[in-house]
């Protein structure tokens, strides 16, 4: 398990995706998603085939990854799932963001 959050960048699928596939979603059109979450969101929405470069086959990758990554039910629902021990809130103060495996973001 990676413990890939909704809040981790879209980097953090890197293990998962194909280096194509992870290019296309970083560097698509205006809109393209930044973080994991935005990404369940579009793949919620059906629009992720709205970003260049997104194919039936890249989609199917990408829905693969999602669900290897715990993130969507094997049937396509989102697992609603913020919290990590990376990722908490202790009172007010938020600790920072950091994922728990090494990632391009550099925050492992």
């Amino acid at each position: 398990m990676y413990g890939i959050t909704q809040d981790c960048p879209i980097e953090c699928l890197a293990p998962l995706l194909s280096r194509q596939t992870l290019a296309t979603l970083v560097n698509g059109i205006d809109g393209s998603p930044a973080t994991v979450g935005q990404l369940i969101e579009l793949y919620d929405q059906r629009r992720l085939m709205e970003i260049h470069g997104i194919s039936t086959g890249r989609l199917g990758e990408i829905r693969r990854s999602l669900v290897e990554a715990k993130l969507i039910e094997a049937d396509g629902r989102p697992i609603l799932r913020r919290s990590t021990i990376a990722n908490v809130e202790t009172g007010r103060q938020r600790v920072p963001h950091a994922c728990s495996m090494p990632c391009s973001h550099g925050r492992a």
